[in-house]
């Protein structure tokens, strides 16, 4: 396997690519006919003026003076934009490293890898984050293809899984920019390794799967408001409960489950319930809450409520219990105990009209029997003679 260059691993920046090479130098040609042309002309004319003064005859001392000052004059002001121009060239090149400094520090410093490829997708840039999230060295990627930090399954669609040196998938989210550089472009690909985001959402899943499960397995109806009391969670036995299907319920206001008549108590209660310090309360403490099935129909039911914070809102979870079979069973209960009583009001009056009748039965007897007891005692009186006094005592 080909490594890259070897000072490429100290500095990302630092060696420009072949093409930067090459326009620079262009670029520095370029100046440079610009500032010897006007001089190389002013050259050749001086030169042609001498010669033809050499050649008829024409002033010909003075025109070689002349063309001696001009030439002196042309070398002293030519040496003179060369130097400015190597100055100038100096610090340019100065002002260039300076800026590959930063970006290299900048590209260095990088939280998140930062890969540039060529246009036949061969590693130019490996940045420190890169090697740290791809377990490779930068030496060994730096002039490879791209597909050597690919799945070998994904390498022909680029697909967003990125393989570690060791052969482990992980997960990445990759943004990508390009710009031409002379005659070719470059591709530079900003990735972010969510690995642990990617776990913790599939926890969270598990977790909200897991709940779900619960509230679905649950007896009883359980209905989550937001603040302005719209529903926002309704589990398969509230949908029993009410007749009304989850999709419909879910954004419903609570007051689709509320009879007319207490909504507007209801709503005052569950505020001040919110502006409260209790977390969790039995609804209904005095009287039973009723509730509203969709078909118009109102069932008394059992309640509690909870609340939690979420960011600057709140939610009320309420737990609702159909109680109509227990109110049934009370109501019957209290006729019975009523029956019961009425039927005991009833025993005890026959017992006492019972009393009364054999009191006067008795009396009318004892009356009877007493009546003829007289009778025969005055007979006796009557029959004794009188000299026996004592017999009729």
């Amino acid at each position: 396997m080909s490594a890259g260059p070897p000072d490429a691993s100290d500095n990302i920046a630092v060696a420009a690519p072949p093409s930067v090479n090459s326009s620079r130098t262009a670029l520095t040609r370029g100046r440079l006919l610009i500032i010897l042309a006007p001089v190389l002309a002013l050259i050749g004319a001086t030169a042609v003026m001498a010669i033809a003064a050499w050649l008829l005859g024409w002033y010909r001392t003075e025109m070689v003076i002349a063309a001696a000052v001009a030439g002196g004059a042309v070398v002293a002001v030519t040496m003179l934009l060369l130097y400015g121009q190597i100055r100038q060239r100096r610090a340019s090149h100065l002002a260039l490293q300076n800026v590959e400094a930063r970006v290299s520090g900048i590209v260095e410093s990088a939280m998140d890898p930062i890969v540039s490829v060529d246009e036949q997708q061969r590693i130019l840039v490996f940045n420190a984050a890169a090697e740290h999230v791809f377990r490779w060295p930068r030496a060994a990627v730096l002039g490879e293809p791209l597909e050597k930090l690919l799945p070998e399954r994904f390498r022909h669609g680029h697909r967003a899984h990125i393989e570690h040196a060791d052969g482990e998938e992980f997960p990445i989210e990759a943004s990508i920019s390009q710009h031409r550089d002379g005659e070719r472009r470059l591709f530079t690909v900003i990735l972010r390794d969510i690995t642990e985001r990617v776990r913790a959402e599939s926890l969270l899943e598990r977790s909200e799967s897991r709940l779900r499960g619960i509230l679905d397995s649950a007896m009883d109806a359980i209905i989550t408001v937001d603040e302005k009391q719209h529903v926002v969670m309704f589990n398969a036995a509230a949908e029993a409960m009410f007749g009304c299907p989850q999709g419909e319920a879910l954004g419903a206001p609570l007051d689709w489950f509320i009879p007319e008549r207490f909504r507007g108590t209801h709503a005052a209660h569950v505020s001040g319930f919110g502006e409260g310090t209790i977390v969790s309360r039995r609804m209904g403490t005095l009287r039973v809450v009723t509730g509203l099935r969709r078909n118009g129909i109102e069932f008394p039911i059992d309640a509690s409520i909870s609340q939690v914070s979420e960011g600057d809102s709140k939610l009320y979870t309420v737990i609702l219990r159909d109680v109509s079979a227990r109110v049934l069973a009370e109501e019957a209960l209290r006729r019975s105990k009523e029956e019961l009583h009425e039927l005991a009001s009833a025993a005890h009056r026959a017992r006492e009209q019972e009393k009364s009748r054999f009191a006067r039965e008795l009396h009318d007897e004892l009356g009877q029997q007493l009546t003829a007891l007289q009778m025969d005692v005055a007979w006796c009186r009557h029959k004794t003679p009188p000299d026996k006094p004592t017999c009729a005592r």
